[in-house]
């Protein structure tokens, strides 16, 4: 799993997921991206939610 943006994980079998409820501010998207990473390496568990975004990511709720 890696960080791809302030609210996206990439995960290893390429499959992006928009973390929901996540808003970041204009400004604050490399402190997100930072404490995000933090997920790296980490067991998370992923509930979807609902269909794809716009961009083709699956919308879910992590938990680590």
């Amino acid at each position: 799993m890696a960080v791809e943006d302030a609210a996206t994980l990439l995960l290893a079998d390429g499959r992006r997921v928009r973390l929901a409820g996540i808003h970041v501010p204009r400004g604050a998207e490399p402190a997100a991206t930072a404490s995000l990473a933090g997920w790296v390496g980490r067991d998370v568990a992923l509930a979807a939610i609902g269909p794809d975004d716009r961009y083709g990511r699956a919308v879910a709720h992590g938990f680590s």
